[in-house]
Parts: structure tokens; C-alpha cells; sequence
């Protein structure tokens, strides 16, 4: 949903970027770090988020958290020393300069009041995130959790149409063997305060 958001905040700007010398595209204004983008992405996110119809239904939405780069409990699997960006977010296109700084900790505060419950959302609708899990990662402990049959995504973009890249989405890529990581004591721990969480959510207990 960042992701889409971003876009959108593009489009809107038309011809908001100067051109300098080296012939990358810069935006004049901090667009991406402002309480107009914040406020924006807390609306859209709100707007996508699914209405909880029948009360009597198992129709839940959980918005996935990422961790900080540096964290990500897949690095542990090869011993891995992170020298990548702190950032969890950057730009797909190099072309283009904005805040990026100023826009992830945008990012953070949006998402950080979903996190903590202080954004105003439907009953059905809660936000699950790990220090130690990217967002691909937590979404795969999920569809174990769910099944996968049982689980889709809300605003899924082809890789054409995205605007960001992940850092953690990266290090998901960059790493072999994922499956290593379920024989982990760490992400066995994980696992099972997912799982008990998400039934102090729903209501649900699962015995697997």
C-alpha cells in the first residue's frame, strides 16, 4: 500500500522535479517527509482496508510490519554482517532524488500508529510486526499459520508497476535455503508468539 501511495504522490507532482546537471531528477520540496504525505497515507491505507461485513465471518486483515535491514533474522542463517542502507525503504528508479531519510521516517510514524492502535481501524483489521522479520518473511509465517489458500494480499503490484524497493525484500531475494530458518530455535519462538497473538485477536486457536 506504500508502495501504490507513492505512486499516486507522483503522479500529483507532474512538474515538481528539476533536472540537474548529472541528469537526475530532484524534487524542490520535501514532499515525501510533510504531514500532507503522512496524513495522505494514513487516508489510502484506511480506504483499502476491507469492512468487516458479516460480524459472524473469519474475515481478517493483518497489516505486515518490516524490520530494520540490520535486524532481519535471515542474515543469522549464513552469518551474514549487514552493511547495507538503515533505511528499510529506497526509490526503484536511481534517476530520481528525493529525502529519503525524511521519507522512511514518514513511513515509520504512519505505520507506527497502526502498530500501536492509534490510527482508527475496523474491528477485523489488525497490525502484526517483528524486530527480527521483513514483511515477505512474516507474511510466509502467516500463510503457515493460515494456510495458504486462506490468505491474500490486499494491494498486490506486478514488479513493472512498483515504485519502491525493499531492503528487506533484497535480503529475501539474496538468501538461499530459506527454509533453514524453520529448524531455528529463534524463529520457533517466533512462530509461536505469532500464533498467539493472532488468536488473542480473532478469538481462534489453532493446534498445529
Amino acid at each position: 500500500m506504500l508502495d501504490a501511495y507513492v505512486r499516486l504522490v507522483f503522479e500529483s507532482l507532474e512538474g515538481g522535479f528539476a533536472r540537474n546537471s548529472a541528469g537526475d531528477y530532484i524534487c524542490g520540496k520535501d514532499v515525501f517527509g510533510s504531514k500532507t504525505f503522512r496524513e495522505g497515507l494514513e487516508k489510502y491505507i484506511l480506504s483499502k482496508l476491507p469492512e468487516k461485513a458479516d460480524p459472524m465471518s473469519a474475515d481478517y486483515c493483518f497489516l505486515l510490519g518490516d524490520c530494520r535491514p540490520a535486524e532481519n533474522i535471515l542474515l543469522d542463517l549464513d552469518r551474514t554482517v549487514y552493511k547495507g542502507p538503515r533505511s528499510r525503504y529506497m526509490l526503484a528508479e536511481q534517476d530520481i532524488k528525493i529525502d529519503v531519510r525524511s521519507f522512511n521516517r514518514a513511513a515509520d510514524f504512519v505505520f507506527g500508529r497502526f502498530f500501536r492502535g492509534k490510527a482508527p481501524t475496523p474491528g477485523n483489521v489488525f497490525a502484526v510486526s517483528h524486530i527480527r522479520l521483513g514483511s515477505a518473511t512474516l507474511a510466509a509465517f502467516m500463510k503457515s499459520l493460515f494456510g495458504c489458500v486462506n490468505c491474500r494480499e490486499i494491494e498486490a503490484l506486478s514488479e513493472s508497476s512498483r515504485c519502491l524497493c525493499s531492503v528487506n525484500d533484497r535480503i529475501e531475494t539474496d538468501v538461499k535455503d530459506k527454509f533453514r530458518l524453520n529448524s531455528t530455535p529463534e524463529a520457533k519462538k517466533i512462530m509461536t508468539s505469532l500464533k498467539q497473538y493472532v488468536e488473542e485477536c480473532t478469538g481462534m486457536r489453532w493446534d498445529r
